[in-house]
């Protein structure tokens, strides 16, 4: 096609390494001019949406029917396209296993990583045991300065073969790096080979590391992961200056006499995974920017009271101003120290509770009915929990808060309501009625 007809992208748009396919592929296998709305899309632009394809899901270097390996074999003009557009192959997954031969395997990674020229590498790498891991990793360490979004799910005694990446990691931006060892063993790897990556932004670890302070770039890291099992040490997750969202198991029992406040100043977004010392590392912080707080299963379980008053006064010391509360979940405990807590969040936007206690949960739900001054800037909430005995209240809730009576123009926007169905027909309809009305209401198991 004419560079003329091109009204998207031109030729010095395309990507680097992209050709136009030949002209006798499209004579051949596409039909005329009007007959199909895809034959007249301009090849740069049919390769634009076969790199938006390809990257909505990684797919197995090994699968032939679907990805890449599957629109190469549509016709002869897609397959050049493909094969032409080095980014199309950049994205992908490899996954060892025992039931293939390992030169094919090989083949198949080597075929993806030739396609895709010089662009960087997004890719994920699981294996347990297989044989053919070592050779798989080899190609994969070969390319190490193509990586930018990578993730290795693999025993701790494959992560020796990173030696060969010591400063060659120049694009590297987001890495992950899980440990499927299902004996545990007193090896702990370093992250020695990734401390030049001067691009590195994003790390998540899972199970068994040694964590250094100087063997790796914390200072760099806006979002950090530790899934547990890491026992990251007080000095190197304050260390992290940027850091903008933590996702955290504290497990670090040096938290405990951790003597000062430390301030992690960028902190937006926290999601803590277990009540263990949990209260211990609340106390050691402060995050002035912090505007979402997530507690999952285990922190408030048994420890409500504490676990309140300690969020409390991290808002109060930090002078935060949360938008986002979700917590999951709430076996018992009195209500009314969610109220007091929810007095130090006056510009909290969503809340999301999962509370099994069904009196505790009616006693919140009617307290937030009668008294619009606490969270009067509302406007998601979701509640997962046994609606049986709690309808009336939770109803009642919505409909104050749907319908405010105080004149202030702000109310609720959307509600979700989730675990057991509700069978009683009025608040049905009340809840059809809001719906109708404009509330986003949605209901799910």
């Amino acid at each position: 096609m004419p560079e003329g007809n091109l009204v998207v992208l031109g030729k010095a748009q395309l990507e680097h390494g992209f050709k136009s396919p030949c002209r006798c592929a499209t004579q051949e296998t596409c039909p005329p001019t009007g007959r199909s709305a895809i034959s007249t899309i301009p090849n740069e632009i049919l390769s634009e949406i076969f790199v938006a394809y390809s990257r909505s899901r990684l797919r197995d270097v090994w699968e032939v029917n679907e990805g890449p390996r599957l629109l190469e074999k549509i016709c002869a003009l897609w397959r050049d396209v493909v094969i032409s557009s080095p980014r199309v192959w950049s994205s992908f997954a490899v996954v060892a296993r025992h039931d293939s031969g390992h030169p094919l395997m090989v083949s198949a990674l080597k075929t993806y990583l030739s396609r895709s020229a010089t662009c960087p590498l997004s890719f994920t790498f699981t294996t347990g045991f297989s044989s053919s891991s070592h050779l798989l990793l080899d190609v994969l360490v070969s390319h190490s300065d193509r990586w930018t979004n990578v993730t290795f799910d693999m025993p701790l005694s494959l992560y020796r073969i990173f030696t060969p990446i010591h400063n060659r990691l120049s694009l590297l931006h987001s890495l992950s790096l899980k440990d499927t060892t299902t004996f545990q063993k007193d090896m702990r790897p370093d992250l020695n080979p990734f401390q030049f990556a001067p691009r590195l932004q994003k790390l998540t670890l899972c199970r068994r590391w040694n964590l250094v302070q100087d063997s790796f770039p914390w200072h760099q890291l806006t979002y950090f992961s530790d899934e547990g099992g890491c026992t990251t040490l007080p000095n190197v997750l304050f260390s992290m200056s940027r850091l903008e969202e933590l996702v955290y198991r504290p497990t670090a029992k040096d938290i405990l006499i951790t003597p000062e406040v430390h301030v992690l100043p960028q902190l937006r977004k926290i999601r803590i995974l277990s009540g263990y010392h949990l209260n211990a590392f609340l106390d050691s912080v402060s995050m002035p920017s912090v505007q979402e707080i997530t507690l999952d299963d285990m922190c408030l379980r048994y420890e409500t009271k504490c676990v309140t008053q300690v969020l409390q006064n991290l808002l109060v010391r930090s002078r935060a101003c949360l938008k986002t509360l979700s917590i999951d979940h709430l076996a018992y405990g009195d209500a009314s120290y969610l109220l007091c807590l929810f007095r130090c969040t006056p510009r909290l936007t969503s809340l999301s509770i999962r509370y099994w206690s069904s009196q505790e949960l009616s006693k919140l739900c009617r307290a937030l009915s009668e008294d619009s001054s606490v969270l009067p800037d509302l406007q998601t909430i979701s509640l997962q929990s046994d609606l049986t005995t709690t309808v009336y209240d939770v109803v009642d809730m919505i409909r104050r808060r749907w319908r405010p009576t105080s004149g202030n123009d702000k109310r609720l926007q959307s509600v979700k309501l989730s675990g057991y169905p509700i069978y009683d027909m009025p608040s049905l309809l009340s809840l059809r009625g809001f719906c109708e009305e404009g509330l986003d209401v949605r209901f799910c198991m």
